[in-house]
């Protein structure tokens, strides 16, 4: 991938460590355009799913993904460890919500 490339996952220091790409956490909130918002602004290109155990993965990224799944991609998927690596599709996501209030910059 891309030195470009921008992960988003629960933890953003795990991520670098492994795959040695810039990485983010999603936005802590039950306000998924939000939580999609901000993934835009951070230029995040994949999404990690995974069952670390954190809630914060259930209340804020899962509900945001769900609400807009035609914006993702399921690349990898180890249903047996329920870990998930998407691709998130920026420009249809920024296109999308450009608009609504608050348009994307």
């Amino acid at each position: 991938a891309p030195d470009t490339v921008v992960v988003c996952s629960r933890k953003p220091q795990m991520s670098y460590f492994y795959s040695g790409k810039t990485s983010c956490n999603y936005l802590f909130s039950s306000d998924t355009e939000a939580v999609i918002r901000k993934m835009i602004s951070d230029k995040v290109d994949y999404v990690i799913i995974d069952a670390l155990g954190f809630s914060s993965t259930r209340l804020y990224l899962i509900p945001a993904i769900s609400e807009y799944i035609n914006l993702f991609e399921v690349l990898i998927a180890k249903d047996e460890t329920a870990t998930y690596l998407l691709h998130f599709r920026r420009d249809a996501a920024a296109q999308l919500l450009s608009g609504k209030d608050g348009g994307i910059e």
